[in-house]
């Protein structure tokens, strides 16, 4: 049973890859956004790093989709994303198979000094992407930032997204994955 904040969570979640806003998902929606990354960090599509990371967004599109295209339209609409998003975390091997992946593939393009790491400067770069508004994103990263260091490990971040799509727990910190859920 989905409680409702974890409904609002996988609102807010829908919102941000529905880009064209016309009420479903598809894969190119999925690229336009690694796309956006990658521009936000100033890598091409076409480099190395670009290629990379279209790739990797391919494959997360077809493990979410695999989950929550009921209907294998190429297209996940509100309910199917629900439910899938459900189905495909709510399991053994959700964090493994589609959060680890996800989470280095954001931090592959967002982290520009090569520590693994992001710092403040890289997560804004990367929520503007996302179209987190600018008040959020200062909060969001103090809420994620567990160790208190300043910068946003891979554990982290997976961590966080982990909570994002699971929790119902009001106080967790992944609710803040994407910025404040009240607004």
């Amino acid at each position: 049973m989905v409680s409702a904040l974890q409904k609002r969570k996988l609102d807010l979640a829908f919102a941000h890859l529905d880009i064209d806003g016309n009420g479903q998902i598809e894969c190119d929606e999925i690229l336009a956004l690694a796309s956006r990354l990658l521009l936000s960090f100033r890598h091409t599509p076409a480099s190395a790093k670009g290629r990379a990371a279209l790739e990797r967004h391919e494959r997360l599109w077809d493990e979410i989709a695999r989950h929550a295209d009921a209907d294998a339209d190429g297209a996940i609409t509100y309910h199917e994303f629900h439910h899938g998003m459900t189905a495909a975390f709510i399991r053994p091997t959700g964090r493994a198979v589609m959060l680890r992946p996800a989470v280095q593939a954001l931090i592959d393009i967002c982290d520009t000094d090569g520590d693994g790491l992001l710092d403040l400067t890289e997560f804004a770069t990367m929520h503007r992407a996302f179209g987190t508004s600018r008040s959020d994103v200062r909060v969001a990263f103090a809420a994620l930032d567990a160790d208190g260091d300043g910068r946003l490990s891979a554990d982290e971040l997976t961590d966080a997204a982990w909570e994002f799509y699971t929790s119902p727990d009001p106080r967790a910190r992944g609710n803040w994955f994407f910025g404040e859920l009240t607004r």
